[in-house]
């Protein structure tokens, strides 16, 4: 006979009620090491948060140091306001506000330019965007592309009428032959 064909060994009550034991414990102890390191993780995450926020506190406290006095300041500030309104009353006969409007023949080639941090922002109006300057531009051929490009299939109104009573007499065929 062959070793596959015999019988399993016989194990007494005792020899597998502590492999069973043994098993248990190790699982228990395997258990216990992971909540334990665990543990430790959230330990060192709380020490490295409370020794970030001392960190922090100690920046921040350095930094008021360095601020100048409250009093300092306010009395900078009533001092510029002073100062700063001095000049204006002698600039006041020139006016401060002008009113342009963009729809005179009247206007300038001065573009009106805006300033948003780096970005400069070129105003121009509606007329100005049919002159030939701009018509060379990328944003207006692409706005041709866009609109009457070759993907974009435009007929004139007078086709549109003709086409609805095309459909119309197409509609009206379909029910009467069913």
């Amino acid at each position: 006979m062959s070793d596959s064909d015999s019988a399993p060994e016989d194990v007494s009550f005792q020899i597998a009620r502590d492999e069973a034991l043994n098993d248990i414990k190790g699982a228990a102890k395997a258990i216990r090491d992971l909540k334990e390191k665990n543990k430790e993780a959230r330990k060192r995450k709380i020490e490295f948060l409370k020794e970030q926020k001392a960190k922090k506190l100690a920046r921040l406290q350095e930094l008021e140091n360095k601020k100048l006095p409250d009093f300092v300041l306010d009395t900078l500030s009533s001092s510029n306001v002073d100062t700063e309104n001095t000049p204006e009353k002698e600039s006041s006969s020139a006016p401060v506000n002008q009113i342009k409007s963009f729809d005179s023949e009247d206007e300038s080639e001065e573009e009106t330019t805006l300033e948003a941090g780096n970005t400069q922002i070129l105003l121009v109006s509606s007329k100005d965007l049919t002159k030939p300057r701009y018509k060379g531009s990328e944003a207006w051929n692409f706005k041709q592309s866009m609109q009457f490009g070759s993907r974009v299939n435009r007929e004139p109104h007078s086709k549109k009428t003709v086409q609805k009573l095309k459909q119309s007499s197409v509609k009206g065929a379909d029910l009467i032959s069913i």
